[in-house]
């Protein structure tokens, strides 16, 4: 049991020194050929350093849209970065009651792309910019596929930086 713990602590380990390299460095040899619908939410060949300082978004905070929604969230998200939702739609997004408006956050669809069916996020919210990174353990670079998430915000962000990273 232990071992397995080690283990999953290294992965964690890994893509979070991912997200640092990728939020300092932004290497152009990270860009790799994707599908086009994928490669429209892909901001890595845009990117720009985000405003300082960033705070990371709790995971308890965002969650991927449930797969047989994510078709209608894709069509949302199809000329748009983010779409505000009601609480109803945040809840049928996401399958989680949780997902509704505070005092003060409310609930955003966003882009993100993953590399794999069970991705893991790292979200930052950087002055107006909310920085998504992928983050991937593997020997090869996958194509990308867009899988939107839930986001709880304290305000909606004028642009949203999607990244990704692979790690062996």
């Amino acid at each position: 049991m232990r071992s397995k713990s080690i283990h999953i602590s290294a992965k964690l380990v890994t893509c979070c020194l991912a997200l640092t390299i990728a939020c300092v460095t932004f290497p152009d040899r990270a860009l790799a050929t994707e599908a086009d619908a994928a490669a429209r939410w892909d901001t890595m060949r845009d990117r720009t350093r985000p405003p300082e300082p960033c705070s990371a978004i709790d995971p308890s905070q965002h969650s991927v849209v449930r797969e047989d929604r994510r078709i209608d969230a894709i069509e949302r998200l199809d000329d748009v970065q983010t779409s505000a939702l009601s609480d109803d739609e945040a809840t049928s997004f996401t399958g989680n009651a949780a997902f509704v408006s505070t005092a003060t956050l409310r609930p955003f669809l966003v882009r993100a792309i993953a590399k794999h069916s069970a991705p893991m996020f790292f979200l930052q919210a950087c002055g107006s910019t909310l920085v998504i990174l992928q983050g991937s353990l593997g020997r090869s670079t996958s194509p990308s596929y867009r899988m939107p998430l839930v986001v709880m915000l304290a305000h909606e962000p004028e642009r949203v930086e999607v990244l990704w990273s692979i790690a062996e």
